[in-house]
């Protein structure tokens, strides 16, 4: 990107509160699958781009985790508990 670019991607992120690499990577991919038969290839990139850690706060990241796993322990359907059967039957 030019010098201008740049300035307006770090001012449009800082004001949407979106990491400017992130999107700075999002479209360096598109510029690249420009022209490609297959344009397809590029979700590969895109989920692999978006699926990254891209938070600052490390604190923020950890009690997100934290209330992610609460959440998870609370509707996983694969925990089982132990049946009981009446041997009388």
């Amino acid at each position: 990107f030019s010098k201008m670019e740049q300035e307006i991607l770090e001012e449009v992120c800082q004001k949407n509160d979106v990491p400017q690499l992130l999107v700075s990577k999002l479209l360096h991919a598109e510029f690249e699958s420009q022209g490609m038969t297959r344009h397809s290839k590029i979700y590969g990139k895109l989920s692999k781009y978006l699926s990254e850690e891209w938070r600052d706060d490390l604190d923020e990241i950890v009690k997100d985790l934290k209330y992610k796993k609460e959440e998870k322990s609370k509707y996983d359907i694969t925990r089982r508990r132990p049946v009981k059967y009446d041997a009388s039957n």
